[in-house]
């Protein structure tokens, strides 16, 4: 790829990731979907409805990325969650701060968003908070804390810590045929248990638990919006003048910061 194809990819990206989003978010609308909601449901009620969402995001996610590693479209390593290097005290405090504040919020990241665009005064108050919290943990006085002492307990890997490039060490395999089996086995796995139970195929009417009368809607509307990447052939490619981040999946925490800072 040359620099003087980025203006046609950077076109084909953004319509296409405006895509992706506007879908997503008129899907985790109708379906309720939200990650403290899911976990939520199974406490307080048993119901297991909106897991199944999250499980058959994530199978749909590990099938989908899979299969581009397997195909040598992108590489794991250059994800931003595959790297060499484990930091694993930060990644634990780190879940343990964002779940605490989602109960705080009453919803993730994403169900924050979906009522801002619902015109919820408390949602944009969360966002604005959240975005400010994002900044200061990337680039603020938070930052500091969390390079200092944090990130400074880790392990480094011989190679990426995603699964196939682990499994590829220990067997001698190659990392695409390992991802290939992997991500087809765990994540048919975990798209199989979803779709065995009717909660798994359809929800009902607003996507809320005990109430699944006539409206069949497909749940599987929320899988697609998994699997991370970028086009075949470019990931980890660096251009002059281009500011250069690892692919990933859908975020709505870092670049909530974006409108304010830049």
């Amino acid at each position: 790829m040359q620099e003087s194809d980025l203006p046609a990819l950077v076109s084909r990206v953004l319509w296409a990731a405006f895509a992706l989003a506007a879908a997503f978010g008129a899907i985790a609308q109708r379906t309720h979907f939200c990650t403290m909601g899911a976990v939520a449901d199974i406490v307080t009620m048993g119901d297991w409805t909106r897991m199944r969402m999250w499980l058959l995001a994530i199978g749909t996610a590990m099938i989908g990325f899979n299969l581009m590693v397997a195909l040598g479209w992108v590489e794991a390593r250059h994800s931003v969650y595959a790297g060499p290097r484990l930091v694993w005290l930060s990644n634990a405090f780190g879940g343990l701060l964002f779940g605490f504040g989602m109960v705080l919020a009453s919803g993730c990241g994403s169900k924050t968003l979906v009522r801002v665009g619902g015109g919820s005064l408390k949602a944009l108050v969360v966002l604005c908070v959240l975005a400010i919290a994002a900044y200061a943990t990337l680039r603020g006085v938070a930052a500091v804390v969390r390079v200092a002492w944090l990130d400074t307990v880790a392990l480094t890997l011989p190679v990426g810590q995603d699964l196939p490039s682990l499994l590829a060490l220990a067997t001698g395999a190659s990392t695409g045929l390992s991802a290939l089996l992997l991500g087809l086995g765990l994540g048919a796995a975990l798209v199989g248990f979803v779709l065995a139970r009717p909660e798994g195929r359809s929800v009902g009417a607003g996507g809320r638990p005990g109430h699944r009368r006539g409206d069949r809607r497909r749940v599987v509307g929320v899988g697609p919006a998994g699997p991370p990447g970028r086009a075949p052939g470019d990931a980890g490619e660096r251009f002059p003048g281009h500011e250069y981040a690892p692919h990933g999946s859908l975020t709505f925490v870092a670049p909530s910061r974006m409108p304010w800072t830049g």
